[in-house]
């Protein structure tokens, strides 16, 4: 239970940070030092406040390490010189993008809206509103070629 203002004890911030490593509410409940671990972890989950910091604390930590990551596994695949060029070219995008490299701005269309600059949420926009028109662009309708007759490769 959170404490007189709200905030987790000492035990459900334990609780949280072993989530975040493991994903394992059984054995985060046991290392935070629950008498019972099974019933504890059951709750534990089931709190809104506690799955919000799970939630906060696991995406913080994907950005952070994940990033790392990232970046050391692109630069390896743009480095490889035995690596087809495809993967290679892609690589080297990708770490352009992120990067800024060359005023290469990356889609911005993996952010959440909620976490979009307003210059993102502009060109985002713009791209959806050219998109759009140029699904409502008319057609031009045709008439399909009658085939010769005995078959097209005879």
């Amino acid at each position: 239970m959170p404490d007189i203002k709200g905030r987790m004890t000492a035990q459900e911030v334990e609780f949280v940070e072993a989530m975040v490593r493991t994903g394992d509410p059984l054995y985060s409940a046991t290392v935070a030092g629950y008498a019972q671990p099974a019933s504890a972890a059951s709750k534990a989950m089931r709190r809104p406040e506690i799955a919000a910091a799970i939630h906060a604390q696991a995406r913080a930590r994907i950005v952070a390490e994940g990033s790392a990551v990232a970046g050391k596994v692109l630069i390896e695949i743009a480095m490889d010189a035995t690596a087809p060029k495809a993967p290679r070219v892609a690589a080297a995008r990708a770490l352009a993008e992120m990067t800024h490299l060359g005023g290469i701005e990356g889609s911005g269309l993996d952010k959440p809206l909620s976490e979009m600059s307003r210059a993102e949420l502009v060109e985002a926009r713009q791209r959806a509103v050219a998109f759009l028109a140029e699904l409502d662009a008319p057609m031009i309708e045709a008439k399909p070629i009658e085939a010769p007759e005995g078959g097209l490769f005879d």
